[in-house]
């Protein structure tokens, strides 16, 4: 089974220099979602790394970790959870900003996430609107 899904290319939604470049650290196990928030979030001038399990996740954060701005995790990757990756890349970057998505609702989540003082919850499915509003809210970013 194909989906398509629709993507607004309209390039006044954002400027990069509105995103002044900020990095998004992106951790998702289902491939075409990661992928298309990807673009989106690219799109709207983020800088975007990404990871499909906790092997890639730690990895990247071992490389670039330090140029992450906001982090955007799945509750639930392979290999570990979300909140468990989140809890030590703060060790290294105690003023990350977290987005944790899950498609549980916010009650069968919380608990896992309960330790992240401000950490926001994005519900699956969510919209791309949804998703940069946000990323945009948690960097402090005026939405156009």
């Amino acid at each position: 089974m194909n989906s398509i899904l629709p993507i607004n290319t309209n390039p006044t939604e954002t400027e990069p220099s509105e995103t002044g470049q900020r990095t998004i650290f992106l951790i998702e196990d289902e491939v075409p979602i990661l992928d298309l928030s990807t673009v989106m979030l690219m799109r709207a001038g983020f800088r975007v790394l990404k990871a499909a399990n906790a092997t890639e996740a730690a990895l990247v954060w071992q490389k670039e970790g330090t140029s992450v701005d906001l982090l955007i995790s799945d509750i639930s990757i392979p290999g570990r959870s979300g909140p468990e990756m989140a809890r030590e890349f703060r060790t290294s970057r105690p003023g990350l900003k977290i987005i944790f998505a899950s498609g549980n609702t916010r009650d069968s989540v919380s608990d896992s996430a309960q330790f992240f003082k401000g950490a926001k919850f994005l519900l699956k499915p969510f919209s791309m609107k949804s998703l940069l509003d946000l990323a945009r809210a948690e960097l402090g970013i005026n939405s156009s």
